[in-house]
């Protein structure tokens, strides 16, 4: 049961960061190209739907009232679909949905993948990996980016998250390596973990219990 719970807490934080990582990512990527959309379209669903996501950028959970009237809005309007792809991806998590969020997040990184740097492509596709279960794939893929990022000090986050990823798909796998260790010691340790805090459980926890089974 103590297992389970951690478990637990761990998946739900760990969802939220990496759809939130590419959240920013992508609403960054495709701000300025929704506002220079084609004027004739229906000025009516432009502001139904920008009123949406200004109450999902506010951290409003939206309800599947608003899941839908987005939708319908992109069925008509398919050119405003990297702009809210990845808000739909977010708010199918947050209805613990994760099923349906995915062709959302797919879709969202795919369009955006023109603006994204490199190394952010590779986090974002090895993202899809872990939803997929394909666990081996992504951690050769994340040991792969740890190998480009090791050394490079403008993404220094990245790397830190990259080895907190490397942890976790080890416990999937039955790997051990130093990864922890290295993200212990990183300076963006201490604001990763206070991401996966939730009352009295902390990353810490999570990562001892895994030693002990």
């Amino acid at each position: 049961m103590e297992e389970h719970k951690f478990l637990n807490f761990f998946s739900k934080h760990w969802s939220k960061l990496l759809l939130g990582f590419l959240a920013i990512a992508s609403i960054a990527a495709w701000g300025e190209r929704f506002f220079s959309s084609n004027r004739s379209q229906s000025q009516q669903d432009f502001v139904v739907a920008g009123q949406i996501l200004e109450r999902f950028q506010n951290g409003e959970t939206l309800p599947i009232e608003s899941i839908e009237t987005t939708e319908l809005i992109l069925k008509r309007h398919p050119e405003l679909h990297p702009k809210y792809d990845m808000m739909l991806a977010m708010t199918y998590l947050a209805h613990a949905n994760p099923s349906k969020g995915l062709p959302y997040t797919k879709a969202s990184v795919g369009n955006a993948n023109q603006d994204l740097p490199a190394f952010y492509k590779t986090y974002a596709n090895t993202s899809h990996l872990i939803a997929e279960k394909r666990y081996k794939e992504a951690y050769s893929q994340a040991q792969a980016l740890d190998v480009q990022l090791k050394n490079d000090d403008a993404h220094s986050t990245l790397y830190a998250l990259n080895l907190l990823r490397q942890v976790s798909l080890e416990m999937e796998i039955g790997s051990r390596s130093e990864a922890w260790e290295q993200l212990k010691a990183h300076p963006a340790f201490p604001s990763i973990a206070t991401l996966f805090q939730e009352g009295s459980l902390l990353l810490e926890d999570w990562h001892s219990l895994r030693l002990n089974n």
